[in-house]
């Protein structure tokens, strides 16, 4: 110590060092697209210089993703997120699949799935659809969907009772039916079977709807669409009373597309094609209830009611809007095995090149990553990590304040970009000057 300086005793010294930082640095690689894209009024298309060596690839998910405006693909089939739910947009081209450099095509999906109830006959589940095997009030009292059910504009007056409010027995089946209106696939029957139903009002036999389904997708549609489908009534116990309506997923508003009531028993229609014209602009789920009128005012009912051939019929074709075409473009990757490229870095003076790789981002990244691991493994370089995301490598030194240095990076395509770029500085934090007074 400096006796000179007043008030300075004589004292042990020290250093403490600490709050040291490790250094994050970023290698990013990015390929210019080597794809072009096109909008016609029934398609969105991905397209190459059409080179056999060349592929269009889209990523897929396990599963639809509800999140709103979220763009998922399961299967050939595209999503869209609605925020509950979702709605199918778009399918796959089954011919352009982006192979073997065909293009990549989007249809715009004027339907939805199994809108003609496909499956094995006699199965009590059905693809694509929610089936309620119970009561199904038609008052406005019963939630289907998260909103309440229409009324049944249909009365006594005019030819039916009204919603009986009570029963002594009742059974409802669902199941894919060998009963087409082509005689061939299957289409979906809805049952009952109901005793006990009161008269309602008094004298006059009481109505009691279900089983119901209703569509687990959405569909846009626009003011002068239309949806038409194939419907058949059958008497059993008593009439039928069929119903089915459009329900707006984000309003709870309801258009009635059917609406029938049988005179008795006996009366079956055949099958008949109904169609709907769209009132109001929004998305739509579609419900169908069976049901059945206890036309004789016995206490019994129980119909049949069966459904195929649901078809959308759009005026105004759906189109993708900016943030979908966003969403859709970053799942399209491409990819060629005529041209293929590597990577070089150097790390602390040590050269490291990657394998070859198909011209993309991500394949060129995860040919550097493995080749620094390598290194890394081998003791060459030391004291760093590395971990890839996509075309991103990230850096890191493993013991903090320990620096590293990154220079040189290339690849052997000039119009290919890499970059390097510091995240988190290297810092040997501070340094502390610490004494005891009067120590020696």
């Amino acid at each position: 110590f400096d006796s000179n300086v007043k008030g300075l005793s004589a004292a042990n010294f020290g250093l403490d060092q600490g709050g040291e930082v490790a250094q994050v640095s970023q290698v990013s690689i990015k390929c210019p697209d080597a794809y072009s894209y096109r909008e016609t009024s029934s398609y969105l298309e991905f397209y190459t210089n059409g080179a056999i060596t060349e592929t269009l690839g889209i990523s897929k998910d396990i599963a639809p993703i509800t999140t709103a405006n979220a763009i998922s693909i399961v299967g050939n089939v595209m999503y869209r997120g609605t925020g509950a739910s979702t709605e199918q947009i778009g399918v796959i081209d089954s011919f352009y699949d982006g192979s073997t450099g065909k293009s990549l095509r989007i249809n715009y999906l004027q339907t939805f799935r199994n809108s003609n109830f496909d499956g094995s006959v006699g199965a009590t589940s059905v693809d694509g659809w929610t089936i309620l095997n119970q009561r199904i009030k038609l008052d406005g009292t019963n939630i289907l969907g998260g909103f309440a059910t229409p009324a049944d504009p249909t009365s006594a007056t005019i030819g039916g009772g009204y919603e009986t409010p009570f029963f002594s027995f009742s059974s409802f089946t669902t199941q894919l039916s060998a009963t087409t209106p082509s005689g061939s696939g299957t289409s979906i029957l809805m049952d009952s079977n109901l005793g006990g139903v009161a008269n309602t009002p008094s004298g006059i036999g009481g109505v009691l709807h279900g089983p119901a389904i209703i569509s687990n997708t959405s569909v846009s549609f626009n003011v002068g669409d239309s949806v038409s489908f194939k419907w058949q009534a059958v008497g059993g116990a008593d009439a039928y009373d069929v119903f089915a309506y459009l329900l707006n997923i984000d309003s709870g508003q309801t258009e009635i597309m059917l609406n029938q009531t049988g005179a008795n028993a006996s009366i079956s229609t055949g099958w008949v094609t109904a169609t709907h014209n769209i009132a109001v602009a929004g998305k739509y789920k579609f419900v169908f209830v069976s049901g059945s009128w206890d036309a004789t005012a016995g206490q019994a009912a129980g119909a049949r009611l069966f459904v195929d051939d649901l078809s959308i019929n759009s005026s105004v074709p759906l189109s993708f809007g900016n943030q979908d075409l966003s969403l859709i473009k970053n799942k399209v990757s491409y990819t060629s095995t005529a041209t293929s490229d590597n990577a070089s870095i150097s790390i602390n003076g040590i050269s490291v090149t990657s394998a070859a790789a198909p011209r993309n981002a991500t394949s060129i990244a995860a040919n550097l990553e493995t080749a620094i691991n390598a290194k890394i493994s081998s003791g060459e370089i030391k004291n760093i990590s590395v971990q890839r995301n996509a075309g991103i490598l990230t850096i890191q030194s493993t013991v903090a304040g320990t620096p590293f240095n990154l220079s040189g990076a290339s690849t052997n395509y000039v119009d290919n970009l890499i970059n390097i770029s510091e995240i988190t500085s290297n810092s040997l934090g501070q340094t502390l000057v610490k004494g005891i007074n009067n120590a020696t």
